[in-house]
């Protein structure tokens, strides 16, 4: 006979091992739940961290309010106000030194800064102030391998030699040729290799001077084995590292660029300065903007009747006059 043993009833005692998991969970879990005393804490700690930190962004909220962390700055007042400062003492700090400025009453300009309309005061001659003045060569040899040779060559300066070595003249006469050796030795403007030696080969010869060059220089310098040897270094070229190139001028006796004074166009500029904050973050502001502006009237351009340019005077020697610009050479 088989005796079937009926199946535990649901509402049956839950067995002994069962009974005590639950106990430990149900306990466990008591254990876990917080306290009153816990939560007003954790109440506490949350009001008094966000509490705090709405206070830091209300005692930040003007240094934060522009990008220089620079409490109340903004472009129509300090920043009009720090152009026109900075446009009125730097030209009278001479050029590669430092200086300090004191922010006090000695500051001050009878100007209202408060106004949205108000401008930085500019200067239409500065920019041919600092090119008439004596330019540092680390500054100079980069413009001159930034700007295409079509312009470089229109630059209102009247050269004294091919060379550096000085091996051919470019003065018009014999007393102009001693003005040279007396004022100009040093001076890299008055040089045609300063400006060729920092051209690209392929500009130079690419150009649409390159024909009236060859024709009123470069001919009477591949008369003799020294020029050859020259204009070969000179037309197969690469650029030499700017600390070697200023080193080749100051051996050449080289130590300045200056230019002379002409009215033939307006010369622009673009001046910033850099605001350095207590984060050490760094900032550019324009404090000078001046564009170019070509002469409209010939007739304005006085200047032309001391010297007319040298890109004009290979033309015409070229293309008039059957010249050459070399004073040794016969014609």
């Amino acid at each position: 006979m088989i005796h079937v043993k009926p199946a535990p009833d649901q509402n049956d005692e839950v067995r002994p091992a069962e009974d005590s998991a639950l106990r430990s969970a149900i306990s466990t879990s008591s254990r876990l739940a917080p306290s009153a005393g816990d939560t007003l804490l954790g109440f506490a700690y949350v009001i008094t961290t966000s509490g705090v930190s709405i206070g830091y962004l209300f005692i930040v909220r003007r240094s934060a309010s522009n990008d220089y962390y620079w409490p109340d700055f903004n472009t129509t007042a300090t920043q009009t106000f720090l152009g026109d400062i900075f446009n009125l003492k730097l030209p009278h700090v001479p050029r590669g030194t430092t200086t300090t400025l004191a922010f006090n009453s000695s500051l001050a300009i009878a100007k209202d800064y408060s106004v949205s309309t108000t401008l930085i005061d500019t200067n239409p001659a500065r920019a041919r102030a600092l090119l008439l003045a004596a330019i540092p060569l680390d500054q100079v040899i980069p413009a001159l391998r930034t700007n295409p040779f079509n312009n470089n060559i229109q630059l209102l300066t009247p050269y004294c030699w091919v060379d550096f070595s000085r091996s051919f003249e470019l003065a018009h006469s014999a007393i102009r040729q001693q003005r040279c050796l007396r004022s100009d030795i040093d001076n890299g403007a008055v040089y045609l290799d300063a400006l060729l030696r920092n051209t690209p080969v392929a500009d130079l010869m690419s150009s649409q001077y390159f024909g009236f060059l060859n024709y009123s220089v470069f001919a009477a310098v591949r008369a003799t084995a020294q020029g050859q040897a020259w204009l070969a270094t000179t037309l197969s070229h690469s650029f030499l590292d700017p600390g070697l190139e200023i080193q080749a001028w100051q051996q050449a006796g080289i130590v300045r660029w200056q230019s002379q004074l002409n009215n033939g166009l307006t010369r622009g500029i673009d001046e910033t300065i850099v605001i350095e904050n207590a984060l050490g973050l760094r900032t550019t502001i324009t404090v000078n903007n001046v564009g170019f502006v070509p002469m409209g009237n010939v007739a304005l351009w006085t200047t032309r009747k001391s010297y007319v340019g040298f890109a004009s005077e290979i033309l015409y020697c070229t293309q008039y006059i059957k010249c050459s610009l070399v004073r040794s050479a016969p014609n």
